[in-house]
């Protein structure tokens, strides 16, 4: 009766209960083999554990083989550890690290494991380990990896989430009278040729401009005969005074420069406005000086300090200088049509037709687009303008076919067919050439079977003949090794994959490329576990008030992976920048995995812990 009672308390035990008994065996002979294959294991090898809104824990890997190399015993077996964000209270200790240090969920051994495992779209696997616990139901939660051999726990590992890019390619344009880019906000999409940056600088507690800061970029407008199709403004002040202020002063300021600015054309100029304090330059320029004492300081102490009029005072000719705008306008030429009726534009197209004056007829198509993209006239507009069908009108029906797609950017191939018909008009046409080769990229990214690899790549070499642009080549070269890379990686072949990121390493510094450009090359490396090369990629830039804010918190969002270097002075002036530019956007990274955040089991890092608890909590 009683050896009966006791295997009825045995099973009647809470799973959680009995999964929590494991030892730690990391470190010992009973893991060494376990760990060295982890350590050997291939930086392409995923894992993780997602945890899925109705409640189900799920384990993926993109690769079936190492889950077989490390799950070999009858034994062998794996949980996942629930950690609750609620275990991170600023108003206690930072909890203590342990194994576990949530719950475990009940192990699954081999044969469970294989009987659970289902294939995924794209290669991966998945392995349902459990559903979230009632009790737990309500919490925001984050689940660790516990690979159980030998009876004992030998590897336990937690997730960082990143932003990778595995498809976002280096912008290349397409070529209608001019190159054409697409500049991407909030509320659409605008288009531009040329992008100009120019920085004003105010004097204290004024909101006015010196005009004479703003006359080279009023002579840039006014020569050039251009139009302002998108302007933003970072407006900083500096960083003594109430910070509610501060934004104030400095909101002042930038509407004052769009006033300015507006009066050079009829319609109204989009952009964004954006205050902060410039905290960036202050740290900057106070080092190796007689106030580089203040850089330790949290920013509520250094604003206490700066109170004292006679440091203030001394510290002046620095603070000076770092009371500006950065303003950044994004331009196409003006094509003086802007006050015409949209009724009088087809009889303009039409009599420039007749005269044969292409470029008046080139400014009326770019007119009714500009139009049509702003809602201003009927997207089948550009339509109603009749081409002959000519070798003499085939850049017209070039900017046609390629205003088209502009603003309905769809379905790649009947574009391409159809700028493949007007080749026939003049084979030597190297705009249409490369428009071709862009907008096969999207084609073959999708459906790498659709075009051979090799032949497209000697098209695009082939442009360099026509005589387009080295850099615009050259960008595309590292658009092809971008798609490339993708393909060998899905056919394991991580040498030929390796290769292509070698080939953009040593060649994008060549293009000069802007932020967003950047950001791009980053995410795709991180994608392929080049964290380090992510870094050095971006790591001159984010120094830069001026810096792009989604560039700024991607490399913060890289160093999390390593998160004991925020006690790195320079890294901790990037971080106090991003906080002023968007402290909510910071204090995010400290959600779950699973809602939107990097890990708040970063909080485990004495220096997070502190930066969150001052800012976040």
């Amino acid at each position: 009766m009683n050896r009966l009672l006791y295997l009825f308390l045995i099973l009647t035990l809470p799973a959680l209960t009995l999964a929590q008994s494991f030892k730690d065996g990391r470190n010992t002979p009973a893991c060494a083999a376990c760990e060295q294959l982890f350590k050997s294991k291939p930086k392409e090898v995923q894992f993780g554990i997602r945890l899925s809104p109705d409640g189900t824990i799920v384990f993926l890997t993109n690769n079936i083989d190492w889950f077989n190399k490390i799950f070999t015993a009858p034994g062998d077996a794996m949980t996942a550890d629930l950690v609750r964000k609620s275990q991170y209270n600023c108003d206690k200790p930072r909890p203590a690290r342990t194994t576990p240090k949530g719950e475990f969920l009940t192990p699954l051994y081999l044969s469970q494991l294989k009987n659970k495992m289902k294939q995924m779209p794209g290669g991966q696997i998945a392995i349902e380990l459990g559903k979230v616990p009632a009790h737990l139901q309500k919490e925001e939660l984050e689940g660790n990896l516990v690979v159980i051999k030998n009876g004992v726990i030998c590897h336990y590992m937690n997730f960082v989430n990143i932003e990778r890019s595995l498809w976002e390619l280096l912008p290349m344009g397409l070529f209608a009278d001019t190159l054409m880019n697409r500049q991407a906000t909030d509320k659409k999409a605008s288009f531009y040729s040329r992008k100009l940056q120019f920085t004003i600088p105010f004097p204290k507690n004024k909101s006015v401009y010196n005009a004479a800061d703003l006359k080279p970029l009023y002579d840039s407008l006014q020569l050039a005969g251009n139009h302002i199709t998108q302007m933003d403004i970072r407006a900083y002040s500096s960083v003594e005074g109430s910070t509610e202020l501060n934004y104030q002063l400095q909101e002042q300021r930038a509407a004052s420069i769009v006033k300015a600015l507006q009066q050079y054309q009829v319609s109204q100029i989009p952009g964004t406005i954006n205050a902060a304090e410039n905290w960036v330059e202050f740290f900057r320029d106070i080092k190796g000086t007689a106030f580089e004492n203040l850089t330790p300081l949290s920013q509520p102490e250094i604003k206490k300090r700066l109170l004292d009029k006679g440091l203030q005072a001394q510290l002046e000719p620095i603070l000076k200088e770092h009371r500006k705008a950065v303003i950044t306008i994004y331009i196409n030429k003006n094509n003086d049509l802007e006050s015409t009726v949209n009724e009088a534009l087809l009889t303009k197209f039409k009599k420039a037709i007749e005269e044969k004056d292409l470029k008046a007829a080139s400014a009326v198509q770019r007119e009714v687009f500009d139009r049509i993209a702003d809602n201003r006239l009927p997207g089948n507009y550009l339509d109603k303008l009749e081409i002959p069908k000519t070798k003499d009108h085939l850049f017209l029906l070039n900017n046609q076919e390629t205003y088209r797609y502009q603003l309905n950017p769809s379905k790649e191939e009947d574009i391409i067919e159809r700028l493949e018909a007007l080749l026939k008009l003049d084979p030597t046409d190297k705009k249409i050439h490369y428009n071709i080769c862009s907008l096969t990229f999207n084609v073959w990214k999708n459906d790498s079977g659709y075009i051979a690899s090799a032949d497209f790549l000697q098209e695009i070499n082939e442009l360099a003949k026509l005589k387009i642009p080295s850099s615009l080549v050259q960008r595309m070269l590292i658009n092809y090794h971008i798609v490339y890379s993708e393909q060998t990686y899905r056919r394991f072949n991580y040498a030929a994959k390796d290769e292509s990121i070698g080939y953009i390493l040593d060649n994008y510094e060549d293009l000069q490329l802007r932020d967003e450009e950047t950001l791009t090359l980053a995410k795709y490396l991180a994608y392929y576990s080049r964290r380090n090369d992510a870094i050095d990629l971006l790591q001159d830039r984010v120094r830069n008030i001026d810096v792009n804010e989604d560039m700024l918190f991607y490399y913060i969002n890289l160093h999390l992976f390593t998160p004991e270097i925020f006690k790195v002075p320079e890294l901790r002036t990037v971080v106090l920048n991003a906080i002023t530019i968007n402290q909510q956007r910071f204090c995010k990274f400290f959600n779950s995995t699973g809602n939107g955040g990097a890990s708040f089991q970063l909080l485990d890092a004495e220096a997070l812990w502190g930066l969150y608890c001052e800012y976040c909590k």
